[in-house]
Parts: C-alpha cells; sequence; structure tokens
C-alpha cells in the first residue's frame, strides 16, 4: 500500500513548481490511489498544512541546516518541510518525525540522502515552538516575526494590522486563518427534507455540517446539498431580507459562477414567481450555474458574455454584485493563495470592482436594492469601492447589519463577518437603494 506521505510530497511538488491549486491536487491523488477515508484525511493535512506554513518552516530548517535551503533539492527540501510540519505543528513524537522522514528520503532520493535528513531532523526535534518563537521575536521587527510565526507574506501582515488595534486580536485573527474550516453544506430555502446525518451550523439556518469530519452523509450522496461558507450564505440572506419600494419579481445576479449565491437566490425566488437571471463570463462557469439548478429543479435564466456590456431587456428590482476580489478573507480555505497573491494585483481588481458596482446600480430600478459583497475585507475592495459609486451614482446606503439581528457584529452600515468570531470566511456586504 503507498505510504500517503510519498503522496503528500508528489502533491506539493505539483503546488510549487506547477502551479496546482491545493485543494484539486489532494482531491484527485486521495480519489486516484483509492485511499482510506483515514489516509486521505492525512494527505490532504500534509498538503495544505505544509503550504500554509511555507514561510514559518522554511525559516526554522534553515536554522538547522548546514546548507541553505536553495542548495537542497526540491524533493528532499518537500520531505524536510513535511517532517517540519510535523513536528511543530501536528506535534507527532520526535523519533517518529525522524523515522518517517528518513525512510521518505530514502523511497524518494535514495541511499544518499539519508545521513543528511537524519542529521538535520535529529537536531530539528531538539526545539519547539515556543524556542522558534523566542528566536523569530528577538531577531525581527513585528510585521516580519508576525509574517514568519503565522506564515504570511509580509504585506498581508501589514493589511491586516492596519484593521486591528489589539495585538491579540490580529494573532486569534491570523491563527484562525491556518485552521482549516470545516466544510458547510446549503441547503436550498426550498428543500425541507430531514438531514439525520448533519448538524446545523452556527448562524444561517440553511447552514449544515457534517456529524463527522471523515464520513460523508446519505445527504451529500443524494446530492440535494451544494458546499457554501456560512458567510457566503449569509450575505445572500441579508440581501434578500432587504426590503424593495414596489415590485420585486426581476432578481440579478451580476457576476454569477460558480453559482453557489445564485442556488440561493433562486431556490428562495421559486415560490414568489420572481424571474433570476445569472451573468458569468467564463462559459465553464457558467456551466456549474447550469447543472445546479437541474440538479436542484431551480430556475435559472443562465447567460454568459462580460457583465460590463451585457444587455438585458429590463430593469431589475435587485442586483447581487459578487465581486472578484483579492480572497483576502478566504485564506483559511485555498492553502496557496497567500503565496500567488501580490500587492499590486489590487489595482486592477478594484477598477473592476467599481466598475461592477457602477454598472449593477445602472441596471437596477430607482427603488431597487443592489447588494455589493466581497470575501475581502480590505478597504480598497469594499468601502473605498462603495464610496466611489456614491458619487458617480444616486444611492442610498441601507444598514446592512440591520437585515441579521441575531448575528453577533459591529453595527452598521456595512456587515463585515470575521473568521476568528463568526468562523466564517471574511465578508463584506454593502446595501445600496438606488436612487
Amino acid at each position: 500500500m503507498i505510504n500517503p506521505r510519498y503522496i503528500a510530497v508528489e502533491a506539493l511538488k505539483r503546488i510549487k513548481f506547477e502551479g496546482a491549486y491545493a485543494n484539486l491536487i489532494s482531491n484527485d491523488l486521495t480519489s486516484r490511489h483509492k485511499l482510506s477515508p483515514l489516509d486521505a484525511s492525512l494527505v490532504t493535512d500534509l498538503i495544505n498544512g505544509t503550504t500554509r506554513y511555507l514561510r514559518y518552516l522554511d525559516f526554522t530548517l534553515e536554522k538547522v541546516s548546514n546548507r541553505s535551503l536553495k542548495e537542497i533539492e526540491p524533493d528532499l527540501l518537500i520531505v524536510l518541510e513535511i517532517s517540519a510540519y510535523s513536528h511543530l505543528i501536528r506535534n507527532i513524537a520526535p523519533h517518529a518525525v525522524v523515522n518517517e522522514g528518513v525512510e521518505l528520503a530514502r523511497r524518494i532520493v535514495g541511499e544518499r540522502a539519508v545521513g543528511f535528513v537524519n542529521g538535520i531532523l535529529r537536531k530539528y526535534v531538539q526545539n519547539d515552538k515556543q524556542y522558534w518563537e523566542t528566536i523569530i521575536n528577538r531577531e525581527k521587527d513585528e510585521t516580519e516575526a508576525l509574517g514568519i510565526k503565522y506564515s504570511f507574506p509580509d504585506w498581508i501582515i501589514s493589511h491586516f494590522s492596519t484593521q486591528f488595534s489589539d495585538r491579540k486580536k490580529l494573532e486569534s485573527f491570523l491563527e484562525c486563518l491556518n485552521r482549516p474550516p470545516e466544510v458547510t453544506f446549503l441547503r436550498p430555502p426550498n428543500l425541507h427534507s430531514v438531514l439525520s446525518d448533519l448538524k446545523p451550523g452556527n448562524l444561517s439556518p440553511f447552514a449544515f455540517k457534517r456529524q463527522n469530519r471523515i464520513s460523508v452523509g446519505q445527504s451529500v450522496l443524494t446530492s440535494k446539498l451544494i458546499v457554501q461558507d456560512e458567510g457566503s450564505q449569509l450575505v445572500a440572506l441579508a440581501s434578500l431580507l432587504t426590503p424593495v419600494e414596489g415590485k420585486d419579481i426581476n432578481w440579478l445576479d451580476l457576476t454569477a459562477g460558480p453559482g453557489g449565491k445564485s442556488v440561493f437566490l433562486a431556490s428562495w425566488a421559486s415560490s414568489r414567481k420572481v424571474k433570476l437571471s445569472a451573468n458569468e463570463l467564463h462559459p465553464h462557469r457558467a456551466k456549474l450555474i447550469t447543472e445546479s439548478a437541474l440538479r436542484l429543479k431551480l430556475d435559472i435564466n443562465t447567460t454568459v458574455g462580460d457583465s460590463l456590456t451585457q444587455e438585458w431587456e429590463q430593469e431589475f428590482d435587485r442586483v447581487l454584485v459578487d465581486a472578484p476580489c483579492s480572497g483576502l478573507g478566504a485564506l483559511r480555505r485555498r492553502s496557496e493563495a497567500r503565496w500567488r497573491k501580490q500587492e499590486i494585483d489590487l489595482v486592477q481588481l478594484v477598477d473592476l470592482q467599481k466598475k461592477l458596482l457602477t454598472r449593477a446600480i445602472n441596471l437596477t430600478r430607482s427603488g431597487g436594492i443592489v447588494a455589493y459583497t466581497t470575501c475581502s475585507l480590505h478597504p480598497r475592495e469594499t468601502v473605498e469601492v462603495v464610496e466611489f459609486a456614491a458619487k458617480v451614482t444616486k444611492i442610498e446606503i441601507i444598514d446592512a447589519t440591520q437585515m441579521l439581528p441575531w448575528v453577533p457584529m459591529e453595527r452598521g452600515p456595512f456587515l463585515r463577518l470575521w473568521p476568528h468570531i463568526h468562523d466564517t470566511d471574511g465578508m463584506f456586504l454593502a446595501l445600496l437603494k438606488v436612487g
């Protein structure tokens, strides 16, 4: 039987050098090798955990290695990184970390690597997290120290530091971004079956989670649910609970792929004689919307095209803009994302976000509602985009937090959800009444 750690090495090579996505490569390899649920869980943890903590692991490995990490052949470095993760984060017994690392190096690189790996790992397991925290704090300034300890690029640390005045709250937030989220399902509002193999979510009345993190229940197997974070459910729900003046029969999801929020809107609309349109730029993502609608027997008029130029025959009563964004609020579920994002990317994203929100407002009738949401809490992608729209269009900002009074949060006018407080992705929502 194949060693799960060997599979993890193969996956990490593809993530590092081929641009693979951790969640996709993990699912592909565990399925292809027909791993047991327990082994699949181990592989997934090794892949995502090692990827998340890469900066921290490499900093500590560099300190005990007699070679620069750049001089260590890639396969061997990945073996060391997995071993370091197993020791510092998974708290595996030191002798097991050394033995497993040596055997993995022997299999992947050969006998010539055994002495080198054995020497490094024996030295490495002598020190714990507290030791390394002392070293980091002594050698680095605050931003770099936090970046190494929690394994983020410095620019992301600098951004999040502006969001928190309290260092403990900042560290609680960063720590939360390193914990993989529990899989959450959306039970569409028009589905009323009893889900005995699932447990309710925390905040969304339509959220459910698995009773067991490893097993998949019958409700999932029968395809009546879709995977959707509670944060996404809550912003969609808040947008629908917002009163609209006059008629309320034409809705638009302007940037709809892959369709999670479209499904939520459509299931809500199904008993209200509402026509829902969903537009998506990319055909393969539009196809996912259509497939979900067919599977769940929902009516969604899906179109493919550029949301900035696509034409519709009527004005809309409600428009949802789930804008393309940096995804900084969803870093806990995409382990490689922190290493692939650049601060300069925000320039193009913010320009697009402003155009999309302005377009949405222009597509909405007077008295209608526009909901602008992102899975980022960066001010440039959120508040500043709304402020721009307020200067160039006629809108009234509605207090979005009033739509979800049972959710503990700082009140009005913008809704913000935080991973360390709400156990959701970091989400932003602005509700705008068109003049």
